[in-house]
């Protein structure tokens, strides 16, 4: 067989299982996207939505990010050359409105971000590089939390390039500063921020699972940083 017949089959074959790669990423992200909406509804119903409710945006534009980077740095910080460019994570960011008892004020601010990762689906399938593209999207959600004293982001991977001593997992290690997957981590460390990496080998992460992982996290932030002794105080404005 010539180099050009058997270059011509492998592509077939790389993108047959790139578009089954894709099929699957894209059920993972409606599993998550309804999981957000179970999460909403749990957090409304735990806490006393006469002083906090919960909203959901798809995209956050690169000016509200400079926004942040200039209040945060300094003036200069303000630099993005599209204003039709957008960080996009799969399941966009939840904002919380809080009004405070003290002045009955509203603020708002990002509450949380997840996205989906299907990642390797068969021997056949050459290991991808959904993980690596999540990067950039983490680094565009610290920089629109730099403000603030929490980042809850949670990354959900599913697919056999994530079984236990793969070297696929250890890419993912800079993401928690080293620390075990399957865990929520939101407070930050020493100004570094930790992604809430879970990761299984076989099926999709259900969405029952998924919304009270993130209900659980969101509640310790909430609690932690928003509420003290049941009593809602003023948060800074991000």
């Amino acid at each position: 067989m010539s180099d050009s017949l058997t270059l011509s089959k492998t592509q077939k074959i790389n993108q047959k299982n790139i578009l089954k790669d894709n099929l699957n990423a894209k059920n993972g992200e409606n599993q998550l996207y309804s999981a957000i909406k179970i999460c909403h509804s749990k957090l409304r119903n735990y806490f006393d939505s006469t002083f906090i409710d919960f909203n959901f945006a798809k995209k956050i534009s690169q000016e509200a990010i400079t926004n942040e980077t200039k209040e945060f740095f300094g003036k200069n910080h303000n630099y993005f050359e599209n204003k039709q460019t957008f960080f996009r994570p799969d399941g966009g960011v939840t904002y919380y409105e809080l009004q405070t008892q003290k002045n009955m004020s509203l603020n708002m601010a990002p509450l949380f971000t997840a996205e989906y990762k299907k990642q390797g689906d068969g021997k056949d399938q050459p290991k991808g590089n959904a993980i690596e593209r999540s990067y950039k999207n983490v680094k565009e959600y610290e920089l629109l939390t730099i403000r603030s004293p929490y980042f809850l982001y949670f990354l959900f991977c599913s697919g056999e390039d994530f079984k236990e001593d793969s070297t696929i997992r250890d890419r993912l290690t800079a993401l928690t500063l080293k620390r075990p997957f399957n865990k929520t981590y939101f407070e930050k460390e020493k100004g570094y921020s930790s992604c809430s990496v879970y990761l299984q080998e076989k099926g999709y992460w259900d969405k029952e699972v998924m919304s009270q992982i993130m209900f659980e996290g969101c509640k310790k932030v909430i609690e932690t940083f928003l509420i003290t002794n049941n009593n809602y105080i003023q948060f800074e404005n991000l």
